[in-house]
């Protein structure tokens, strides 16, 4: 009798064990499976193609156009700026540009960046090259903006390209028409000082 009780709990405790195990594999399961269901928010049908109420009525225009010559790309637009803040779509060809290389990605990068300037709302002048590097046959292109020799903060554009030289994604985020006095008005060394008082 005894051995019998021992052998059903035993048997109850297995039970258990695997009831458990197959209990949090289905659930992490089902914690993946919605994972995969989670989209981007560029992805979230009721993002593709918005235009912010705070964007111009012309700068819709122009974004109308790119889409009519290149085809249905996905775009958010920035809110305060009106720039592209993502964009991905079918791939641009970059205007006189065959192939991608070292030697010419910044070249192709800011060729497809002046031909579309007025529609990203951004000066390719501004534009300072960061860096380029290319991941299994694509390129990924950066550029921060300057204003009077200064970085604009969190002010970048980004392209990503493919070998064949054309363009399937970017961002941009920069602020045109800035006007402002970047001249010192106090001393480096009184900025620091002050700079540190509220630590």
């Amino acid at each position: 009798m005894k051995n019998a009780c021992l052998w059903i709990l035993m048997l109850a405790t297995s039970f258990l064990s695997t009831r458990a195990m197959l209990l949090a594999c289905h659930d992490s399961q089902t914690a993946a499976e919605k994972e995969a269901l989670l989209r981007l928010p560029i992805e979230s049908p009721e993002n593709q193609f918005r235009f912010d109420a705070t964007a111009a009525a012309d700068d819709a225009a122009s974004w109308q156009r790119f889409r009519a010559q290149n085809g249905e790309w996905t775009i958010l637009l920035d809110p305060a700026s009106g720039s592209p803040r993502q964009a991905v779509g079918p791939p641009i060809a970059i205007r006189s540009f065959d192939a991608i290389s070292a030697a010419n990605v910044e070249a192709a990068a800011r060729r497809f960046l002046s031909d579309n300037a007025a529609t990203f709302a951004i000066d390719p002048s501004t534009l300072t090259f960061r860096r380029a590097n290319r991941v299994q046959g694509k390129w990924y292109v950066s550029f921060r903006q300057q204003y009077q020799g200064l970085e604009v903060l969190f002010a970048e554009v980004e392209l990503r390209m493919r070998d064949d030289a054309k363009v399937f994604a970017f961002r941009i985020d920069g602020y045109p028409g800035i006007v402002l006095d970047s001249e010192a008005r106090i001393p480096i060394e009184e900025a620091a000082r002050t700079a540190l008082e509220g630590l």
